[in-house]
């Protein structure tokens, strides 16, 4: 068998005038620019009948309801599933609160 791959991404940047996500309780905190744009990596892997999702996302964390809901979407839409498809994030501390 061969293992086949592909690889896909997109631009998940949030609106400029929301909060910054990494001081939580505070509101007074607005973002003035971009320095680089946040991002959503999808690596899906197959070989056989078997494949799997990787999915990198630029935020500090995602609430476990958060992850669940993506890895029911993923599958729902790839016929992946739903335990094949890992969504995790970089940690950013740039990004906003999900």
């Amino acid at each position: 068998m061969a293992l086949a791959a592909g690889i896909g991404r997109v631009c998940i940047n949030p609106p400029l005038d929301i909060p910054n996500g990494m001081w939580l309780a505070q509101k007074h905190v607005r973002g003035e620019g971009l320095d680089l744009d946040l991002q959503a990596t999808a690596l899906v892997l197959a070989e056989g009948e078997t494949r799997v999702a990787l999915l990198d996302l630029d935020l500090c964390f995602l609430q476990d309801q958060q992850a669940k809901t993506i890895r029911q979407l993923v599958g729902e839409a790839t016929g992946i599933r739903e335990e094949n498809v890992l969504p995790f994030c970089t940690h950013s501390h740039a990004g906003p609160v999900t």
